[in-house]
C-alpha cells in the first residue's frame, strides 16, 4: 500500500515470501566490525532490520540471529535503506540454511498466531 495525493493505493506485493513480524536482538557483521540492532520482521528470503545508531553496513553483509539456542549467519544484500532501517535478501543460502532458516520463520509464524 502507499499514498499518492492524500489517497492509499493498492500496490502489488512484490515479495515472494510473506513477512512474520517479531522483535528479536541480532547483530550485523561486515568486514572485522559488529553491531548489534533489532530484526522488525523475517521471512525466508529477506528481513526488515533496525540499526538504530549502528553505521549502515556494506551492500553485502551478515546478520548474526539466534536460532534454535545457537548463532545462526546468514548473508545478505542490502536492497533498501531508510533511515535507520534497512531491507535485505538473503543471499548465497545453501539447502542447509535455507531449512534452518525456513524452520525458524515457521517457529516465529506459530509463535506470533
Amino acid at each position: 500500500m502507499r499514498k499518492q495525493s492524500g489517497v492509499y493505493q493498492v500496490t502489488e506485493e512484490r515479495r515472494a515470501e510473506a513477512r512474520v513480524p517479531v522483535n528479536a536482538r541480532v547483530k550485523i557483521l561486515y568486514g572485522d566490525r559488529s553491531h548489534s540492532a533489532w530484526l522488525r520482521d523475517i521471512s525466508s528470503t529477506g528481513a526488515l532490520v533496525l540499526r538504530g545508531a549502528a553505521p549502515r553496513p556494506a551492500r553485502l553483509h551478515r546478520i548474526e540471529i539466534e536460532a534454535a539456542g545457537r548463532p545462526m549467519q546468514l548473508l545478505a544484500r542490502t536492497v533498501r535503506s531508510v533511515g535507520t532501517f534497512h531491507a535485505v535478501r538473503f543471499v548465497g543460502l545453501d539447502a542447509m540454511d535455507r531449512l534452518e532458516l525456513a524452520e525458524l520463520v515457521d517457529r516465529l509464524r506459530q509463535s506470533a498466531a
